[in-house]
């Protein structure tokens, strides 16, 4: 998939974030996986929140590390005040599109058969919210 480097994706690995020390923050942690792979259709949104430094990104970057072992990590963002380039909006849907198609092969195919960039958020919006996933083909596993 050569085609899809070409969408210059931001470097948004989970691979080498910070994670939670082991035996910590369990509870939070059981709690989001298990509304993100067992979802309410009552409530689609689930809001992290709380003060700077206490413990948010890192809670998302274990939880992102779990899924991502499980091969249910479909994307992982993350925004850097410091970091402009992979803060940058028209990169921030390469990444999504780029991720995406790497870990599902409808993606692929959507986003490989037009690379205009007002493509990607329609395959991005509209596959993600008309496809149900089951499983994950991922063709990728070289950053478990």
């Amino acid at each position: 998939m050569e085609a899809l480097n070409d969408l210059k994706p931001a470097n948004m690995s989970v691979v080498g974030r910070g994670r939670c020390l082991p035996g910590t923050r369990v509870q939070v942690l059981l709690d989001l996986f298990l509304a993100l792979t067992h979802p309410n259709p009552q409530k689609k949104i689930i809001w992290l929140r709380g003060p700077a430094g206490s413990g948010k990104s890192t809670i998302l970057n274990t939880l992102a590390h779990y899924l991502h072992r499980l091969d249910r990590q479909g994307t992982f963002l993350f925004f850097d005040q410091n970091d402009r380039d992979n803060s940058d909006p028209r990169r921030v849907i390469l990444t999504l599109a780029h991720q995406l198609a790497s870990f599902h092969p409808i993606f692929a195919e959507k986003i490989l058969s037009d690379p205009s960039l007002a493509r990607h958020y329609r395959v991005l919006i509209g596959c993600a919210i008309s496809t149900s996933y089951t499983g994950s083909p991922r063709r990728n596993r070289k950053n478990k």
